[in-house]
């Protein structure tokens, strides 16, 4: 995972948000009687003990989107022609899903494609933070890039800020099956500052592209604009395990 020194306020997310439910697998011992006869003498009767490990389904969570009604003029949910889905197609590392399998990025890209996961890029040498608080509270950022639930922020791209990174425009947070938080994640992205080609960029508004994902099924990958020092919040989604 790429690091680089930054110094950046830490920004509060509006909301509440639910507590998250564990799951722990379950392992029966049953307990078998048997009995025994020699010599013509009843035996003593005994019992002994056959451990049996009952298959436990992995868990199943399902996805929902809770957009801010305020922001939906704001927030452009693009298409499957538009995200280049395509069944079949390589899968790059660029936010998008392109071969419509519902993970984003999996296979081959220097972060984790999880079974919760939101993926961000960005068109130009812009620096964009990706924030995402947990529904218990925990906010995920390149500030700090795990939590107590299993989250993963393991990729964090600096745009020219730092175009050593070998995916500059992509950031990255993660859950695994077992560990995603049940309750409503918000994120907040924030155009922290610019490091421009000048010959060939220009400070107007920025276009962020982001894909979210739960389960294997892409909840939409939406494009939202931001201008200078913008910090832009209202995507909203929700996690639950029946």
């Amino acid at each position: 995972m790429p690091t680089s020194a930054r110094s950046r306020s830490h920004f509060a997310l509006r909301g509440s948000f639910a507590p998250g439910v564990a799951l722990a697998a379950l392992t029966a011992l049953v307990l078998v009687p048997s009995c025994s006869r020699r010599g013509g003498r009843d035996a003593e009767e005994t019992t002994g003990a056959e451990e049996v490990v009952e298959a436990v389904a992995p868990r199943q969570l399902v996805g929902a989107l809770a957009l801010d009604p305020e922001i939906l003029q704001r927030v452009r949910t693009l298409s499957d022609v538009e995200a280049l889905c395509v069944e079949g197609s390589n899968e790059l590392c660029n936010a998008i899903d392109e071969d419509c399998d519902g993970r984003i990025d999996e296979g081959g890209c220097p972060y984790r494609a999880g079974d919760v996961q939101v993926t961000m890029t960005w068109n130009n040498g812009s620096d964009i933070d990706l924030f995402v608080r947990e529904p218990d509270g925990d906010v995920l950022s390149h500030q700090r890039s795990t939590s107590a639930r299993g989250g993963l922020f393991d990729y964090a791209g600096r745009g020219q800020c730092d175009s050593a990174i070998e995916y500059p425009r992509i950031e990255n947070v993660s859950w695994l099956r077992e560990d995603a938080p049940e309750g409503e994640y918000q994120l907040l992205l924030h155009r922290w500052g610019d490091c421009l080609d000048r010959a060939t960029e220009t400070q107007d508004a920025v276009s962020v592209i982001l894909s979210i994902s739960v389960a294997g099924v892409r909840l939409g990958t939406f494009q939202v604009e931001l201008g200078p020092q913008e910090r832009f919040e209202g995507i909203r989604f929700r996690v639950t395990a029946p």
